[in-house]
């Protein structure tokens, strides 16, 4: 015989079988479920090309006209774009505005005549032009002049934080002056006080550097920069570096400017 805890215990398993079972047939059916349903994704995920296949030939023929048409369009579409931008930038480059420097000169601050005497402060003539098809806007200068040992302390100038209202038409011709001063990085105006300047001591290299900024009217940033070393009779030899700093001359001009 049993007891009632035996009988009780039974009854309790046979409840937790029961109630246990469903929930195995439901899993089996889920999981079928899933089968089902990746099949037909699967099966969904070709049905384009089911479609083609079936697709009797007329109709195929019409899908692939469709398709090359709209290749094609977009290719044209694509083209013109392109050749549309190509021929405004080629039209800005032709109608921005173009600085260049001519030729310098030295002249002595003194006996005012194109001549360098030692014992005397010079400055040298920066002659520039707008060559371009358009006014140049903020216009800025930076020359400067080097000679005997001051050639070392040459470098370049950051960026300019400053606009000028200073412009540029086309055609006309404009000169600024590098005058030999005590400190060329502090003089940056027209005027030059006399107990700044520096007589020149018969030392070489004598070299005038620095770069013209200016903009379009969209507000694009150029620059000119130039550098040359006074060799004698008024005489320069253009440079395109300083050694023996390696510094190009391109690089006086800011980051990103256009030259």
């Amino acid at each position: 015989m049993q007891n009632d805890d035996a009988t009780n215990k039974q009854s309790d398993a046979s409840q937790d079988l029961r109630s246990g079972s469903p929930a195995v047939i439901t899993n089996k059916k889920t999981n079928r479920t899933n089968k089902a349903e990746k099949a037909d994704r699967k099966q969904n995920k070709w049905s384009l090309y089911r479609h083609f296949r079936q697709a009797g030939w007329p109709k195929r023929l019409g899908w692939i006209a469709a398709a090359l048409g709209t290749v094609t369009g977009t290719i044209v579409a694509g083209t013109y774009v392109a050749d549309h931008w190509q021929r405004s930038q080629q039209f800005k480059a032709e109608q921005r505005p173009r600085i260049v420097i001519g030729a310098f000169k030295i002249a002595d601050t003194v006996t005012r005549l194109y001549e360098l005497n030692q014992g005397h402060p010079f400055f040298v003539e920066i002659p520039y032009q707008n060559i371009g098809r358009s006014t140049a806007y903020h216009v800025y200068h930076h020359r400067h002049v080097l000679f005997g040992n001051q050639y070392s302390r040459l470098k370049i100038e950051p960026p300019d934080t400053t606009r000028t209202n200073e412009r540029l038409d086309p055609g006309v011709p404009v000169v600024t002056d590098a005058v030999s001063v005590q400190d060329t990085y502090k003089v940056e105006s027209m005027y030059v006080a006399p107990d700044s300047f520096r007589p020149w001591d018969g030392t070489n290299p004598i070299v005038v550097f620095g770069r013209i900024t200016y903009e379009d009217s969209d507000g694009t940033l150029y620059c000119t920069p130039f550098g040359a070393a006074y060799l004698n009779d008024q005489t320069f030899s253009v440079l395109s570096d300083f050694p023996p700093q390696r510094i190009s001359v391109s690089d006086l001009c800011p980051s990103g400017s256009i030259q």
